[in-house]
């Protein structure tokens, strides 16, 4: 599940926020849970238990930074992101975060530990584990609210899910940049009729990524 934080920083304090869950049941955790300094907003997964529960369940986020050293933590407001005059966004408040677990999904699963370093001007291949994706015979991948310069260049099925080449460039995305990707993939089959958009099959979304772009390594002289 795809959960956008917004960060309304005040009185100059632009730190790193550590994201985290209250009193949540077993089975519940955050993928990607940190606002990189500087930033107003982030998306995270949530990944949820694989059982049904009877009844939604109300889910409580904090967020937790320091000021000289001191640690402030603040309690997330729900909230939804409207639009109007089909233009202007803004963020409404909600009574409550209420999730509820319908069924058993078709989870995924990143094969590695540790942040997504992306050169710039390189590319960078992330392993993803899924059974649903074994299945199917062309897989597509996108990013959700990609950052501008990183894109999928390919994507395809291997033995135990599917493969992601990531390329990122070096004229629009600067060394220092952090942040999530979310990934959302789909088993795609030809379209039954011709100038038909082929047909798509969910596969799931991949839990966030996180990630910095890096400086190319310098060459020796």
């Amino acid at each position: 599940m795809l959960v956008t934080v917004y960060a309304l920083r005040h009185d100059g304090f632009d730190g790193e926020i550590a994201l985290g869950m209250k009193d949540a049941p077993r089975g519940f955790f955050l993928s990607g849970a940190r606002i990189p300094p500087g930033q107003d907003k982030i998306q995270m997964t949530l990944t949820t238990p694989p059982t049904p529960f009877d009844q939604p369940l109300d889910l409580r986020i904090f967020g937790q930074g320091k000021v000289a050293e001191r640690p402030i933590v603040h309690a997330a407001l729900p909230a939804d992101d409207m639009m109007q005059a089909f233009l202007y966004r803004h963020l409404v408040l909600a009574k409550d975060f209420k999730v509820l677990v319908t069924g058993r999904g078709s989870p995924t699963r990143l094969m590695g530990t540790g942040p997504l370093h992306l050169t710039a001007g390189g590319e960078a291949r992330i392993q993803v584990a899924s059974t649903v994706a074994r299945n199917v015979n062309n897989i597509r991948v996108e990013i959700s609210d990609a950052p501008e310069g990183i894109a999928v260049k390919r994507a395809r099925v291997t033995r135990d899910g599917f493969e992601v080449v990531l390329v990122c460039d070096a004229a629009k995305v600067k060394p220092g940049l952090q942040g999530n990707l979310v990934l959302n993939a789909f088993g795609e089959r030809p379209a039954a009729k011709a100038g038909k958009q082929p047909q798509r099959t969910p596969i799931g979304v991949v839990p966030a990524i996180p990630f910095e772009v890096v400086a190319p390594p310098k060459r020796s002289t």
